[in-house]
Formats: structure tokens, C-alpha cells, sequence
């Protein structure tokens, strides 16, 4: 998450989050399409979601997207 660009304050928060939405596996898929730790639908950053640096990168984006919040995921 911080190597990501996500804030350090929202650490703990967004590991949380992971461990919830895909039990804190990395190559969790749902059959909705949502993909990897935190469970990603809709990439809005290029790459393997499986990669759990790429993940992260997206998840950081959706949460600056949503003015830093965790709004987008169902595990909050």
C-alpha cells in the first residue's frame, strides 16, 4: 500500500481491507471480476491484478479517486 503511493495513516485501514475482501490472497478472483488483494473490478491502472504491487497501485488509485476514502470496497 505505501510503495503503492497510499498514505501511511491508511495503512492499517487498507491491509484490513485486503485480508477481508480476498482473505490476503493475492490471486483471489470473484466471479464478478474482481481480482486479487483487494478484490479490484475495473483496472484503472495497466497490468497483472494477480501482481500484488499492481493491486495495490490500483487500490491506491480508487481510493484517491473517491477523495481517500474506502468507499469503494464492501469490506470497510
Amino acid at each position: 500500500w505505501v510503495s503503492a503511493g497510499g498514505p501511511s495513516w491508511a495503512a492499517a485501514h487498507a491491509a484490513s481491507i485486503a485480508e477481508c475482501e480476498s482473505g490476503g490472497r493475492v490471486n483471489a478472483y470473484n466471479p464478478s471480476g474482481a481480482t486479487g488483494l483487494w478484490q479490484i473490478l475495473g483496472s484503472v491502472v495497466a497490468g497483472n491484478l494477480y501482481n500484488a504491487y499492481t493491486n495495490a497501485l490500483n487500490a491506491v488509485a480508487k481510493f484517491r479517486a473517491s477523495g481517500q476514502t474506502f468507499a469503494a470496497w464492501v469490506c470497510q
